[in-house]
């Protein structure tokens, strides 16, 4: 039996505006993860401009996901892998 991978990307883009703090908290509220990893990704992020910060079966709960980090001002893209 085939497992099936993820389909959908939130894609986390970097900006000159938004601190690391505050990328850190949106992925904590938004995604759940703990802070130690949330400021990983935040630094991942910064330093290569781009990173998925998840990703789905569905396009669904990849939008929810996209819309709740913009709602904390990050600029993020729903990002389809096929």
């Amino acid at each position: 039996m085939r497992v099936k991978s993820p389909t959908w990307d939130v894609v986390l883009h970097s900006d000159d505006i938004t601190s690391p703090d505050v990328v850190t908290y949106a992925l904590v509220r938004v995604l759940d993860l703990p802070p130690t990893d949330a400021l990983a990704l935040a630094m991942r992020a910064h330093r290569e401009g781009s990173v998925s910060a998840a990703a789905f079966d569905e396009a669904g709960p990849a939008g929810d996901v996209v819309t709740g980090l913009r709602y904390y001002g990050l600029h993020c893209e729903l990002v389809s892998r096929v």
